[in-house]
């Protein structure tokens, strides 16, 4: 109550001085009742949100806020009040915002919390200087018995700056945040990094584009009297392309990165290093190959079982082909040999077919069938994997679509695209019969075969009615079969009916009501319903 108060004396004076003012204000009603175990519980909540805008200062114009929520359970004693200010000013090359968040947490066992939070950020963009954004949190926590059983602060401020220019972009952040806990056990934490990148891309001489990159990360944690981190992180890219006319184009790439991490005067070191060399040749319009060569390294010096090295070299091939637009399709296949990897020299090959037609007026039909095979994989996860697609779009009537998708996945010791692993079809409808009346229906059945559970299937049927312009009533009928394969339990099937009304009031205010019943015909049937109403000012 005492927040309220507050908040009434504080916002009064500035809205009659205010040019405008706006907001919204939401109110919900939920309730249930019914089930076997689950006890009859409801809820409302109300949230009201004020803001009030002025011009000051000739050309800063000024927006103070109030965000103010309460909700109240049942079952419960007491309801959950919150409040939340805001202040926030906008003016020639500058953005500041804040907050203020006070608010009561009650436990049913235990003290009372309270909670204090405050955000504060600012942007700004001087003539000379580039531009410049910074923010300050705060959470503070204690609870209200005495002697305090908990009491804590947390902050974190924060600093950066970026600007672009012809010779490239510069990015900078520091951020330091402290943790402080005094009671029970007294403890605390500082955290600071520094943080700054590099970036350029030009385009230099043979009609040669190339790009870089270089970023610096810099951290320390303190945590007395116990110990004190360190890492340092230094990471950086480049890229050249050039291309020699319409049929072929090269790239080269590099990237590294180098991190320590240092505690006690231990030091732990990782080198991750990585380079390519890829070549684009096309050999007809419809025909492309690709050859890449590269090279990766991940080392923890000083620990040399975590060394990780995968050197490959690759070569794929792409062919397109088709009679027009609506008839295409293509054909794809790689094979990359890694000569040096974690699991010692293997190769993995793939293959994939993609056809897209068109079968009769607006049914389009599109099949994607995909092969890969590594020969270093376990005998008892299967060396091939296998999946197929199919995706059919069609209007079979005037305002009506249907669209099927079926996929399936084989992991086998042999090419099998018959069996499956795991299959799933969905179906879907919908038809608008009048403007005012339209309908859909979903099936959709999942199989898998690795596992006891045999199928999933669900079917959803829904209409929607409108009755006005403002006014509509939409219908939905959901049943899910979760059984396992053979099984005949009934409680395995779960189906549910829901009815909402929405009610446009008018421009700024609507109204929605809805009703469910779930689990029908069982023991477990229960019943909910509830209501919301939304209205902007």
């Amino acid at each position: 109550m005492r927040q309220i108060v507050t908040a009434i004396f504080v916002l009064v004076p500035v809205i009659a001085g205010a040019t405008s003012t706006r907001g919204n204000l939401n109110l919900s009603y939920q309730a249930r009742q019914g089930g076997n175990s689950a006890p009859d519980v409801s809820s409302f909540y109300q949230i009201l949100n004020i803001y009030l805008y002025d011009r000051i200062f000739y050309s800063n114009d000024l927006t103070l806020g109030a965000y103010i929520f309460h909700s109240k359970v049942s079952n419960k004693d007491r309801g959950d009040f919150r409040i939340r200010y805001s202040a926030g000013m906008v003016g020639n090359r500058y953005n500041l915002y804040a907050t203020y968040s006070p608010f009561t947490t009650y436990r049913e066992f235990g003290a009372t919390e309270k909670t204090r939070v405050f955000v504060v950020s600012l942007n700004t963009t001087p003539p000379v200087l580039p531009a410049i954004s910074s923010s300050y949190n705060s959470t503070r926590q204690f609870s209200t018995d005495q002697p305090r059983t908990k009491s804590g602060l947390n902050y974190s401020w924060n600093v950066g700056t970026q600007f672009a220019k012809s010779f490239g972009s510069f990015r900078g952040v520091y951020q330091k945040q402290r943790g402080k806990v005094y009671k029970p056990i007294p403890q605390s934490q500082t955290q600071q990094t520094v943080s700054f990148g590099y970036d350029i891309a030009r385009q230099i001489p043979l009609r040669i584009s190339g790009s870089a990159s270089y970023g610096f990360t810099g951290g320390r944690r303190d945590m007395p009297p116990i110990v004190t981190d360190y890492t340092r992180t230094h990471d950086g890219a480049a890229q050249l392309n050039r291309s020699f006319g319409p049929w072929l184009s090269m790239a080269v790439a590099s990237s590294g990165r180098f991190s320590e991490y240092e505690r006690d005067n231990q030091i732990s070191k990782i080198r991750d290093i990585l380079a390519s060399f890829a070549a684009n040749l096309r050999l007809r319009r419809n025909l492309s190959v690709v050859v890449m060569r590269g090279y990766s390294s991940n080392e923890n010096i000083g620990d040399t079982t975590a060394t990780m090295v995968n050197d490959y070299v690759s070569f794929s091939g792409q062919y397109a082909f088709g009679d027009g637009p609506g008839n295409e399709g293509r054909l794809s296949v790689s094979r990359g040999l890694y000569l040096e990897s974690a699991l010692g020299r293997s190769y993995v090959t793939s293959a994939a077919a993609l056809f897209d037609m068109k079968l009769y007026r607006e049914t389009d039909v599109s099949l994607n069938l995909g092969l890969s095979h590594n020969d270093r994989a376990l005998s008892s996860q299967g060396k091939y994997n296998m999946t197929r697609t199919i995706d059919l779009a069609a209007r079979p009537m005037k305002l009506m679509t249907l669209n099927v998708t079926y996929n399936s996945a084989l992991a086998s010791n042999n090419i099998n695209f018959v069996d499956f692993t795991s299959d799933n079809i969905s179906v879907n409808l919908n038809h608008t019969l009048k403007w005012y009346f339209n309908y859909s229906c979903t099936y959709a059945r999942s199989s898998f075969r690795a596992s006891k559970l045999g199928a999933v299937n669900s079917l959803a049927l829904s209409a929607n009615y409108r009755i006005s312009n403002s006014l509509a009533l939409l219908s939905t009928y959901l049943r899910r079969n979760s059984g396992r394969a053979g099984s005949t339990v009934s409680d395995n099937i779960d189906e549910s009916i829901s009815n909402q009304i929405m009610w446009q009031m008018s421009r700024r205010a609507s109204l929605r009501l809805n009703h469910q019943v779930s689990g029908l015909g069982s023991d477990s049937q229960s019943y909910s319903y509830g209501g919301n109403l939304a209205v902007n000012f």
